[in-house]
């Protein structure tokens, strides 16, 4: 099963851009136990959420997860005009790699190959890149 070893997130609601773990340049892998802390309204909470909106592309595809977080001008970050982006760096089968998954509001309006798209980025391909 893939692990987790770093996130960048980029314009997604309070996250205008954040780098956790391997992602960030000299940084160690996130470990099994992470712990999220900050002050209030830092992005604590939205931070499980961008991971909950990843699951729930892979799941239920790129158009039904955005309708269910609010849809995408509630997804951006306010005053962004650009994509919603995600780095994601993990190990699988002890070889490292990453993704990355970039959205803009045409991408959410409703193209039928996202889904596909992000399943391969799930089964580990290098780069996948709507816009």
């Amino acid at each position: 099963m893939p692990k987790l070893e770093g996130i960048r997130i980029r314009n997604y609601r309070v996250l205008h851009d954040i780098s956790l773990g391997s992602i960030a340049r000299g940084k160690r892998p996130l470990t099994q136990l992470t712990a999220v802390v900050g002050d209030h309204g830092t992005g604590k909470s939205t931070l499980l959420d961008a991971l909950a909106f990843l699951s729930a592309c892979l799941k239920d595809g790129l158009e039904a997860s955005c309708d269910a977080h609010g849809g995408f001008g509630r997804l951006r970050s306010l005053g962004q005009v650009g994509a919603i982006e995600f780095e994601i760096a993990y190990e699988d089968n002890g070889r490292n790699s990453s993704t990355s998954l970039c959205w803009t509001q045409t991408d959410m309006a409703g193209h039928t190959s996202q889904k596909k798209a992000l399943r391969a980025a799930s089964l580990g391909r290098k780069t996948r890149s709507f816009s």
